[in-house]
């Protein structure tokens, strides 16, 4: 898992060069060149991308960034709606689904085990 000022550089048809920076991601090691993060720009797409929403975020610009991250390869997107108190949750078969506070986020296929309460984080 990484959190910070890690960019990933998306290989996408229109933009073979975008970076993008989730608020966090994980990347399994095997992905990783040599098992470990680059110094640089991780290529391709994390596993998993986190989006936290602000106030002042776009939807848009928000919704772009959920498609340039599957569209690059990521399996799992979780978009944080603090204000809301939802998480939705995208996944790169195309379908997605939003969860309220008192249901539980799961890492799936990407992080089997992985169980969050969002009544924990969205509180």
């Amino acid at each position: 898992m990484v959190v910070g000022d890690v960019g990933f550089v998306l290989v996408l048809p229109n933009d073979p060069e975008r970076v993008r920076a989730p608020d966090v991601a994980f990347i399994s090691t095997q992905r990783l060149p040599e098992g470990k993060l680059p110094d640089t720009f991780v290529p391709g797409a994390p596993d998993l991308a986190v989006e936290v929403l602000s106030p002042s975020d776009n939807p848009v610009d928000a919704q772009q960034k959920v498609r340039d991250y599957l569209d690059a390869g990521s399996r799992l997107v979780w978009v944080f709606a603090p204000k809301a108190k939802t998480v939705t949750v995208y996944r790169a078969d195309g379908s997605a689904r939003l969860l309220r506070e008192r249901e539980m986020l799961e890492g799936e296929d990407v992080l089997p085990g992985l169980a969050i309460s969002l009544a924990d984080v969205l509180a």
